[in-house]
């Protein structure tokens, strides 16, 4: 975990020495852990509850908690909308955040 707390502030630092900190979204998140029995692909809360951080500056509001269901299907609709490029189809029935 450490490792990985020093590579995303590697990338973070990088972000605002190239003054694109204002320009990025940044998505942080994990998976469910071990594909154990109630782990993954369940309804159990290990199967559902995942760390994930979206932080955009001026567009998502700081230090906000959100306990709405989503999934990964959600988040491709949103990264489509936000770059301007048109949704494909089969993703039109998703919904953003």
């Amino acid at each position: 975990m450490e490792r990985f707390d020093d590579k995303v502030n590697d990338l973070l630092s990088t972000l605002k020495e190239t003054g694109q900190w204002d320009n990025t979204l940044i998505v942080i998140c994990s998976d469910n852990g071990w594909q154990m029995p109630r782990r993954l692909a369940n309804l159990y809360d290990f199967g559902t509850r995942v760390p994930l951080i979206i932080y955009w500056k001026g567009h998502i509001t700081e230090n906000r908690t959100v306990s709405d269901f989503t999934n990964f299907n959600d988040h491709a609709h949103a990264f489509f909308e936000v770059t301007g490029i048109e949704v494909p189809f089969n993703l039109l029935k998703s919904t953003a955040f």
